[in-house]
């Protein structure tokens, strides 16, 4: 007896690599959370989707690991909180685009997490509050008691406009470029105690409109390309002795800059690195090295801060 072949269409045949390919593994452990409407889907311990997530979702202290764009575009999503179990959240990345264009007005991330991917809250409109925990689950020492967040990724709270103050960690050594681009809102930047950062990055608090006044934290190295350019209420910054270099445009634009102390030499200056500052601004040096009341940069100097003074 002869048996008959059967051809698949193309289309079949895509179809069966497809379900081979991308299906769910027999092993893999799936569940559903439900939010206020919509739920989430974890598996193996990551949130790796939702469908319809809005208002307020609870993820299981379990959960390790937000997945790249899990809630994508999930604008009627405003509440996010992380579970703490018996030892806390085991929660450690959040990652590429988790909540891209999300509904979000606040959020506290948990001290376990140890990075943010780019994109991760870019374009929050909503997000007007972020807060990082300490990790008490994470040892015993002061240093392993606090926030574990070593990385801020590119553009990862970048058009965040209702953010109103953010309070860097002291773990994190670096902010990717344009972390902080366009908060427009933004009026407060604190580096805490014992401030870990090393890497300022391009364009990191471009065009951060309400910002006013910063503190580098001693550590810095550089200051990336167009760092601050377009920070137009920026008044006063402090830069530290650890800074050697000043990237090119890094406060272009920055009109209202009339306080510049720095705590060590001047470092190098890449091309328009003060380009459209206030050209009566005063310039603070902790060491001598300049006759006082010269330019530099096209500010002026003066020989310590309390000068300034009435200025």
């Amino acid at each position: 007896m002869l048996l008959k072949s059967k051809k698949l269409s193309l289309a079949a045949v895509f179809g069966l690599l497809v379900t081979t390919v991308v299906a769910t593994p027999v092993w893999a452990e799936t569940e559903t959370v439900t939010c206020t409407t919509g739920e989430i889907t974890i598996t193996n311990n990551v949130v790796t989707g939702n469908t319809n997530c809005a208002g307020l979702v609870v993820i299981p202290s379990s959960v390790t690991s937000i997945d790249s764009w899990a809630f994508i575009r999930a604008e009627k999503l405003e509440h996010v909180i992380f579970a703490a179990g018996p030892s806390g959240s085991k929660l450690t990345t959040i990652g590429e685009g988790a909540f891209y264009k999300a509904g979000l007005t606040s959020i506290t991330i948990p001290g376990s997490v140890t990075s943010i991917g780019q994109l991760a809250f870019a374009s929050n409109r909503a997000l007007a509050f972020v807060n990082f925990s300490t990790c008490a689950s994470c040892g015993d020492t002061f240093s392993e008691t606090r926030s574990q967040l070593t990385t801020i990724g590119v553009d990862a709270f970048g058009y965040a406009t209702a953010l109103q103050s953010i309070t860097i960690p002291s773990n994190v050594t670096s902010i990717g470029m344009g972390a902080f681009r366009k908060t427009t809102s933004l009026e407060t930047v604190t580096f805490a105690a014992g401030s870990a950062l090393t890497d300022l990055g391009h364009s990191a608090f471009a065009e951060a409109t309400a910002l006013t006044s910063i503190t580098i934290p001693d550590g810095v190295t550089s200051i990336d390309l167009w760092a601050f350019s377009g920070a137009i209420s920026l008044e006063a910054v402090t830069i530290p002795d650890s800074v050697t270099s000043i990237g090119q445009g890094a406060f272009v634009g920055a009109t209202k800059l009339t306080r510049l102390t720095f705590e060590g030499n001047a470092p190098s200056t890449g091309p328009h690195a003060f380009t459209g500052t206030s050209a009566v601004a005063y310039i603070a040096f902790a060491s001598l090295g300049f006759e006082e009341n010269t330019t530099w940069e096209g500010l002026k100097y003066v020989k310590a801060s309390s000068d300034c003074a009435g200025n």
